[in-house]
């Protein structure tokens, strides 16, 4: 029951994170797209909520069930290769994350506030295509855990 439980919580903690990536770049680029100063703020600040919420609860969700699952099945997290695989992936991802898109975030929404539509749209631009690259890890590390 225990491990049925962990595995729930590891699969829903992938859904709530990889799921929150591509429909916030979806429904993002959708509302940017309309060029309307309230949707582009609008935008900026449901980004920033929906990743604190969303993305940290799932990561969070991933990484804590994906330890105890490996030590409660005696699985070696540093010497096993699909998961030394996953989880640089998730690292690589979360790095981009906090290094780039968190500060792009920001800025997206400070711009929008401001109604400097050229800033918001720079930072905009650069949030979108590094989300999308930073998706292209997450969805290795989902192939890897399931063709393990």
């Amino acid at each position: 029951m225990i491990d049925a439980l962990l595995k729930f919580l590891h699969i829903l903690g992938v859904v709530l994170m990889v799921g929150n990536v591509i429909t916030t770049g979806l429904w993002a680029h959708w509302a940017v797209s309309e060029d309307k100063e309230a949707l582009r703020r609008y935008a900026a600040h449901s980004i920033l909520k929906a990743d604190i919420f969303l993305t940290f609860l799932g990561g969070g969700l991933i990484v804590v069930t994906g330890i105890i699952m490996s030590v409660a099945n005696d699985t070696p997290m540093t010497t096993t290769p699909w998961i030394v695989q996953g989880a640089i992936a998730l690292i690589l991802s979360t790095l981009v994350w906090i290094v780039f898109l968190i500060p792009d975030q920001l800025r997206m929404q400070k711009h929008a506030e401001a109604e400097d539509k050229e800033a918001f749209v720079k930072a905009y631009r650069r949030w979108y295509i590094l989300g999308w690259l930073t998706t292209i890890p997450l969805l290795y590390a989902i192939w890897i855990m399931v063709a393990k």
